[in-house]
C-alpha cells in the first residue's frame, strides 16, 4: 500500500495486489436525513456497499475506489481513475468516472487497447 493512501470500511484486498500512493478506497457512504438536515456521520447500508479488489490487481497513483464495486482479478486501474463499477478480470481501466480502455492477455501479459 503506498503513501498517504486510504482504505476505510468492509473492504477485501486479495493476495498480490498493489496499491500505489494517494489512493483512497472507501467502502460505504453517508446518506442525507432530512429529519436532521444534514449528512449521517456514519455509513448506513442500505445495499452491499463492501469493495472486493481481486487478486492481482494494480492501483495506480491517486486511484479512488467507491462502495459497491467488486473488481477482477488482475485488473489495472490506471494512475487518477475513480472506479465506480464493477471490473472484470484482466481490464484496463481509465478516466473519471473510470471506463475499460483495454485489457491484458492473460497468457502473454500483453496490452490490448480498445478501439475508440
Amino acid at each position: 500500500v503506498g503513501l498517504y493512501s486510504y482504505i476505510n470500511g468492509n473492504v477485501t484486498i486479495g493476495k498480490n495486489v498493489l496499491i500505489g500512493p494517494h489512493c483512497t478506497v472507501a467502502a460505504g457512504n453517508h446518506k442525507y436525513d432530512p429529519e436532521t438536515g444534514w449528512f449521517s456521520a456514519r455509513t448506513e447500508p442500505d445495499g452491499d456497499d463492501s469493495i472486493v479488489i481481486g487478486e492481482g490487481c494494480w492501483l495506480a497513483s491517486n486511484v479512488t475506489v467507491t462502495a459497491g464495486v467488486k473488481m477482477g482479478k488482475c485488473t489495472l486501474c490506471c494512475a487518477g481513475s475513480v472506479v465506480t463499477k464493477n471490473t472484470e478480470p484482466f481490464s484496463i481501466m481509465a478516466g473519471v468516472p473510470a471506463k475499460k480502455i483495454g485489457y491484458i492477455d492473460e497468457k502473454t501479459g500483453q496490452y490490448i487497447w480498445l478501439k475508440k
